[in-house]
């Protein structure tokens, strides 16, 4: 497979992923059964994450999102975050 520039190899295949995802929804299923859960996200990166997550849990799931951004004079300061 062709990568972009400045892209790394791939460490974990598509099909690994998926399994691992079902794992997480299984795991997450049984300790939280009978519990209300919430799934909060911090956007952007967690969008697909999240959605393939919800599909693998088998009860119901309050979901939220955050988004954080930096602030100060430049984007390379190391202030504090922000959370929107």
């Amino acid at each position: 497979m062709l990568l972009p520039p400045g892209v790394g190899p791939v460490i974990f295949s598509e099909t690994q992923i998926q399994a691992r995802v079902a794992e997480l929804g299984e795991t997450i299923s049984r300790d939280y059964a009978g519990m209300d859960l919430v799934l909060i996200g911090i956007l952007k990166g967690i969008v697909f994450f999240m959605a393939d997550l919800l599909r693998a849990l088998s009860l119901p799931v309050i979901v939220d999102f955050m988004s954080i951004s930096r602030f100060g004079p430049s984007a390379e300061t190391r202030g504090a975050a922000r959370l929107l």
